[in-house]
């Protein structure tokens, strides 16, 4: 009994330690847009769908970083050039002012 208990506040420990990285102020979400000429956001936004259709192993636990990676040389494949938001701000910063 004392064994289970021991166990179950490891795993309680651990989760909590994994909670806090999700609160991290320094990790940046990055955001992807894809871009094709002649080509309308539902159109852009059907294709993303099939391409995390094909690589998405199970639906229930979402996609993970290899799975994303696949989903978009999918979309390279598909004609769509890339954009994150980090290199997109970049960009905006490095130009000079008027």
């Amino acid at each position: 009994m004392t064994r289970i208990a021991l166990i179950l506040s490891a795993v309680a420990i651990s989760v909590a330690g994994c909670a806090g990285i999700a609160d991290d102020p320094y990790l940046v979400e990055t955001k992807f847009s894809y871009s094709k000429p002649r080509t309308t956001q539902k159109q852009a936004d059907a294709d993303w769908a099939k391409c995390q259709k094909e690589n998405l192993s199970d639906p229930d636990r979402g996609m993970n970083a290899a799975e994303k990676r696949l989903a978009e040389e999918c979309m390279k494949k598909r004609g769509y050039a890339i954009t994150d938001s980090v290199s997109a701000e970049a960009a905006k910063l490095a130009q000079p002012a008027n």
